[in-house]
């Protein structure tokens, strides 16, 4: 009679499996074949390094993103204190642009500094629009997009924000027409201990932090201290148009807009508080102006302003 001896096999699984390492760009594209996985990495990326003249700069368009909204980034990525430089993605008539179109996973310790980054709706450097968590990291560079409601914001950091932002910020300029923020276009997640430097350009509805936060959004800690610039309405130091919490933040920027600005926020709707926190910038407006907030439908406390107020109408030193 033959004897048959059955033995247990163990297969390790992934979280015991040490992550990718990522030394050049053709490493970095190559996450894309790979959305679940876990990177890190271990060197600066720049324009000299092997791999930039195939995935940035010879094709016409630059960088393409890793992952979109019907295949997400969900793995992990570790900047292990690495930048990735010279990042380019010029793609004017696509949505979800930036080093990552959409993440809804974890990245954590990384710069991509220097970028050049241009898109329609949910536009960032980091990236189009975030779903998962993200923490210190920065990014610095120039950002251009369109952004609407539907289609989602335009930011120096992230596009959009639907998961959780830390200890992390954005410097350059930030450029659209609607729904455009210094650090994140549309804001509907957290951001804590954050904050954006530079300007920040657009129509309506942009904030030098956030463009417009909705519920559930909240900010808190946070800060912004570029001047912002807006044709209509909805303009604000920190944010444009706020539909979420906002404790201990502040700005520091000088605001110009058409009606509902404010020095911290432009438009303070319903179920929305906002306290410990103020705006030191002139601020500057035709109706419905403040040097806190240009329009309040909820509750402000241990807030304050101390900024120029110019305008035609409906003009206060703290609220419009």
């Amino acid at each position: 009679m033959l004897a048959v001896s059955v033995g247990q096999v163990v297969q390790a699984s992934d979280e015991d499996s040490d992550p990718t390492e990522i030394t050049d760009w053709h490493d970095l594209d190559a996450v894309r074949d790979g959305l679940d996985g876990d990177y890190v990495l271990v060197a600066n990326l720049d324009s000299d390094t092997d791999g930039y003249e195939d995935h940035v700069a010879n094709p016409s368009d630059g960088w393409e993103p890793i992952g979109e909204l019907g295949s997400r980034f969900t793995g992990t990525f570790d900047g292990n204190s690495n930048e990735i430089i010279d990042l380019v993605s010029d793609r004017s008539r696509e949505d979800s642009v930036g080093l990552f179109g959409v993440a809804e996973g974890q990245i954590e310790n990384l710069g991509v500094v220097d970028a050049d980054v241009t898109g329609e709706d949910r536009v960032g450097i980091l990236a189009g629009r975030i779903s998962g968590v993200v923490t210190e990291s920065y990014v610095t560079g120039t950002v251009e997009g369109s952004g609407s409601v539907r289609s989602g914001g335009v930011g120096g950091f992230a596009g959009d924000n639907g998961g959780s932002i830390s200890l992390s910020f954005s410097e350059g300029t930030v450029e659209g027409d609607r729904y455009v923020g210094g650090f994140v276009g549309l804001n509907g997640g957290e951001v804590m201990e954050s904050y954006a430097t530079g300007t920040v350009v657009a129509d309506s509805r942009a904030g030098g932090l956030v463009g417009v936060s909705t519920r559930p959004g909240s900010i808190s800690a946070s800060h912004a201290t570029g001047a912002v610039t807006g044709e209509d309405a909805f303009v604000g130091g920190l944010v444009g148009r706020n539909n979420g919490d906002v404790t201990e933040s502040y700005a520091t920027g000088d605001v110009t807009g058409d009606s509902q600005v404010g020095g911290l926020v432009g438009q303070n709707r319903d179920d929305s508080e906002i306290s410990e926190s103020y705006a030191t910038g002139a601020v500057t407006g035709d109706s419905e102006v403040g040097g806190l907030v240009g329009e309040n439908n909820d509750n402000i406390s241990e807030s304050y302003a101390t900024g120029d107020v110019e305008a035609d109408g409906e003009v206060g030193g703290l609220i419009g």
